[in-house]
């Protein structure tokens, strides 16, 4: 499965890249990596833009998932 922080940096909003670089975040990418792990398979004819839009909209889609 693909993981929700492989997205390039181009379009990613500054709390998506916070999350995925700081090394104070580490658990918070644990915990979405594992929700994206658990649920990930719900949104697969939309898997592609879940994926860019949790780089772009990185709030609103870590809710979402």
């Amino acid at each position: 499965m693909s993981s929700l922080f492989d997205a390039a940096d181009e379009g990613a909003c500054e709390a998506y890249r916070a999350c995925r670089d700081h090394r104070s975040k580490a658990d918070a990418r644990v915990f979405l990596e594992q929700a994206w792990d658990r649920v990930g398979h719900l949104v697969c004819e939309r898997r592609p833009h879940f994926l860019t839009e949790f780089g772009s909209n990185f709030h609103a889609k870590s809710w979402e998932l």
